[in-house]
């Protein structure tokens, strides 16, 4: 299972697409110890358990970082367990420490970053807009000649996905080799941006093939996970997210929601499943149950039905307001991605490439 600490609501840029109120909330150590037991005692004994920490900024409190990573570590069980951690920063703080400390504790990084200063500034900057992409660009330098397992998370807006080929250009040109491309889901999506979705995802997909038919290894999220569908032929059960069983977030308090999309600050839980103390909620959980592409009108004769995540809660929601219905811009972003992926997979398979090798 999945598991994701929102250690902090403190944060040292002011993005204008994040979902966190910002604050000063931190979470104690004591509700940080009483969430590593709660996962550790929730997770079957043969399942992995990944941890993900998170904020806000969760370097920030790198003190605390450090304090609740020694409480797992310190489990009797965990030496037993299938355990990996990860973090996700947005760049702008890294030291001799905080390197020495992730790669000592094998952390799996994640950075931030929208692309090249042009891109990346519009949306992620300091107070008064100055921008973080010189910090950033430092820091992704430095952590890809260090950690074998680096990878960037790039979020596109209306304002900016039109430039979505050189955010892969540039950190392909910095050494970055896993990309994830996530849409901002709660901004105003034109049916003129929507439109454009299927020539901007086919520039991405000529990046992609120039690099696969060198044979050289690249991973795109946008189309590495379709062409895995494709593959399997649509979403299995597995694949898909389960609140309270595929996995979890927690804010600071200890409130639990099936994704930490949904939180956004420690006053809000209206789309909480739960808390550490009380268990989960059953109730709030059926709530949030997708009923699937069968009860969902527009879906029933689409050609792309098993191929769409249209089952995902959050992204129904922040698209929808419906934990069971796909928004326009999920609908639109889907089709583009998965006619992309065809195209790439058929190309692939009439070349000397096989399709699967990048999968």
């Amino acid at each position: 299972m999945r598991y994701i600490f929102h250690t902090t609501f403190k944060c040292n840029l002011q993005c204008k697409y994040c979902h966190i109120i910002k604050s000063d909330v931190t979470m104690p150590i004591e509700v940080a110890n009483d969430i590593i037991n709660f996962i550790f005692n929730h997770t079957p004994i043969k399942e992995k358990i990944e941890i993900l920490f998170t904020g806000g900024e969760p370097l920030i409190e790198f003190e605390l970082l450090k304090q609740v990573t020694s409480l797992i570590k310190k489990l009797s069980s965990f030496q037993d367990r299938d355990v990996k951690l990860s973090l996700i920063t947005n760049g702008t703080i890294f030291s001799e420490e905080i390197k020495k400390f992730l790669l000592d504790n094998n952390f799996s990084l994640c950075i931030s970053c929208d692309g090249p200063a042009f891109i990346h500034d519009v949306m992620r900057h300091f107070q008064y807009n100055r921008g973080s992409s010189y910090l950033v660009e430092q820091t992704l330098k430095e952590a890809v000649n260090i950690f074998s397992n680096i990878s960037v998370q790039a979020t596109y807006h209306p304002a900016t996905f039109r430039n979505l080929h050189y955010v892969i250009e540039y950190l392909i040109s910095i050494g970055v080799k896993n990309i994830y491309l996530n849409p901002d889901f709660t901004a105003h999506w034109t049916k003129k941006d929507a439109d454009l979705l299927p020539v901007i995802y086919h520039k991405i997909a000529n990046w992609y093939l120039n690099y696969a038919q060198k044979n050289e290894s690249i991973y795109i999220n946008l189309i590495n996970k379709k062409l895995e569908i494709i593959q399997q032929g649509g979403y299995m059960t597995s694949d898909k997210c389960s609140p309270g069983s595929s996995g979890m977030a927690f804010s600071p308090s200890g409130d639990i929601y099936p994704c930490d999309r949904f939180i956004t600050d420690s006053s809000n839980n209206e789309n909480s499943i739960g808390n550490i103390y009380e268990g989960l909620f059953q109730e709030r959980i059926n709530q949030k149950e997708t009923t699937g592409f069968d009860f969902q009108e527009k879906c029933i004769f689409c050609d792309f039905k098993n191929l769409c995540m249209n089952w995902c809660c959050c992204s129904n929601y922040l698209t929808s307001g419906f934990y069971d219905k796909a928004g326009p811009f999920l609908c639109a972003s889907e089709k583009a991605a998965i006619n992309t992926a065809i195209n790439i997979y058929k190309t692939l398979r009439q070349g000397s490439t096989r399709a699967s090798f990048f999968i």
